[in-house]
């Protein structure tokens, strides 16, 4: 998880896959793979605001 954070505290566009915007709060959800975790976060549009909204491993929920 630690390496997750370090790239989404980067770039947390350049990694991941956009899944969908929410407009009204000007977040994009996002989604990205790392070792045997899904994790879907938002980041804002115009502020440096990343929010992880759930991480599951492969082998069930983590968080």
């Amino acid at each position: 998880m630690r390496q997750v954070g370090q790239r989404l505290a980067r770039a947390p566009r350049g990694v991941g896959e956009p899944l969908y915007r929410l407009r009204a709060a000007k977040l994009e959800v996002r989604s990205l793979t790392h070792a045997s975790l899904y994790i879907q976060y938002c980041v804002h549009e115009s502020e440096p605001l990343v929010i992880i909204r759930s991480v599951t491993s492969f082998h069930g929920q983590v968080e």
